[in-house]
C-alpha cells in the first residue's frame, strides 16, 4: 500500500505559490462550495499537501469543504486571499477553532476551541493549534498583514481530522464593517 501511495503522490502535479493553481472547487477528493457566487477556489496538491486556495473580493463569507473520498488528505492547507483576518471560524463536527490575526499593535494571533462550556484559548502545544501565516503573492512570509494580492496561509491540524468529519464548514471576515 505504502508503494501505491507514493506512485499516485509523484502522478500528481506540484505547484509553488509562484504558480497559479489550476481552478476547481473538486479535486484531491474534496469539494468546495461558497457562499457567495464571486468567491474563487482552487484546490491543488502542493508540496506542503493538499492546499485549498479561497479568493474572496467581499472579504465576508463562509465556504464547506466535503470529503469525496474516504478519507481526508493527509495535509490540508487553506490559503485566505484576503487583506486582513479579522475573524476565522473553523467547525468539524463537535469542534470549533475561532481565531484572528490583529490588524494593528503587533499583528497577534490568536486562536482558540469553542464548546458548549465555553471558549478556551489554545497554545503551540494544543493539537488543535495551527500557526496563521500572512504571506506575499510569492508566498515568501511578511510580518504583519499580506500585501495586495496577498494571502493568510494555515495548515488545518491533523486533530481536526480525527474522528474523518464528511465535511468542515470555514467562516471568514477581513474587515469588520
Amino acid at each position: 500500500m505504502t508503494t501505491l501511495a507514493a506512485v499516485l503522490l509523484i502522478a500528481i502535479p506540484t505547484v509553488s505559490a509562484e504558480e497559479p493553481l489550476e481552478e476547481s472547487p473538486q479535486r484531491d477528493g474534496l469539494r468546495v462550495t461558497t457562499k457567495r457566487d464571486n468567491d474563487r477556489v482552487t484546490i491543488a496538491q502542493t508540496q506542503g499537501g493538499t492546499t485549498i486556495a479561497i479568493h474572496s473580493p467581499m472579504g465576508i463569507s463562509s465556504a464547506t469543504v466535503a470529503r469525496t473520498g474516504r478519507r481526508w488528505p493527509s495535509r490540508v492547507i487553506l490559503r485566505l486571499h484576503l487583506q486582513g483576518l479579522e475573524n476565522l471560524d473553523i467547525a468539524a463536527g463537535d469542534t470549533r477553532l475561532v481565531g484572528f490575526v490583529q490588524s494593528h499593535s503587533g499583528y497577534g494571533r490568536f486562536l482558540s476551541r469553542k464548546t458548549a462550556d465555553g471558549e478556551q484559548r489554545l497554545d503551540k502545544n494544543d493539537p488543535l493549534w495551527m500557526d496563521i501565516r500572512a504571506a506575499d503573492k510569492t508566498g515568501k512570509s511578511v510580518k504583519g498583514l499580506p500585501p495586495k494580492d496577498g494571502f493568510f496561509e494555515m495548515q488545518l491540524p491533523p486533530a481536526l481530522f480525527e474522528d474523518n468529519p464528511a465535511e468542515i464548514k470555514i467562516a471568514w471576515i477581513d474587515f469588520y464593517r
